[in-house]
């Protein structure tokens, strides 16, 4: 009769570090507040952005602080092995060409790692991205501006100021994007 308890320990004890294993691996997605094949975004209260350096696609260097006053910044982190990436670099190409605003910059920020990092400039070329793209390859800024999955877009104001925040794609943000950066361009009252 002894052996039963000692199986009733076993498998209560397997469950409950089942069920453990499977919580904490659905934090990470539960924090990001995001599900696949959904997004979220956050609206801030003004906070400056991190200033940064990083390398262009091409080996400048390119600094945010440098580039501020001239209008608002659009900050998207993606890596070429992230599909809704591709989708979101595709939709926000297509929405801006529509636009034609001129004081806009695109900050493309890859974070494509060591192994990954020499296909960055085939496919931006590939697909004549207007973007200008950054090589983040440590992921500093990534951590930085404390970034929970990529894609992950930030819309600065001319200042730098975060304004807005969104974190993964589904066809139509981009529209929510254009609207903002409509808001940012309206004249204050």
């Amino acid at each position: 009769m002894k052996p039963i308890p000692r199986m009733r320990f076993f498998f209560r004890a397997a469950f409950c570090y089942s069920l453990i294993l499977l919580l904490s691996s659905a934090l990470p997605l539960i924090h990001a507040g995001e599900v696949e094949g959904k997004s979220s975004e956050k609206t801030f209260g003004q906070p400056a952005a991190p200033d940064f350096t990083l390398r262009t696609m091409d080996g400048e260097p390119f600094t945010l602080s440098k580039n501020l006053h001239k209008g608002p910044i659009i900050l998207h982190f993606w890596a070429t092995w992230c599909l809704p990436c591709m989708a979101e670099m595709k939709a926000m190409k297509t929405a801006l060409e529509a636009r034609k605003q001129t004081n806009l910059q695109v900050l493309s920020v890859s974070v494509d790692d060591n192994k990954t990092s020499a296909k960055v400039k085939g496919h931006v070329r590939a697909r004549k991205y207007p973007f200008t793209i950054l090589m983040d390859d440590e992921k500093k800024v990534y951590d930085a501006f404390q970034v929970a999955n990529c894609p992950q877009l930030f819309l600065l104001d001319k200042d730098g100021s975060i304004v807005y925040s969104h974190t993964g794609f589904t066809n139509g943000d981009e529209k929510q994007l254009m609207a903002r950066l409509d808001a940012l361009d309206a004249p204050e009252k």
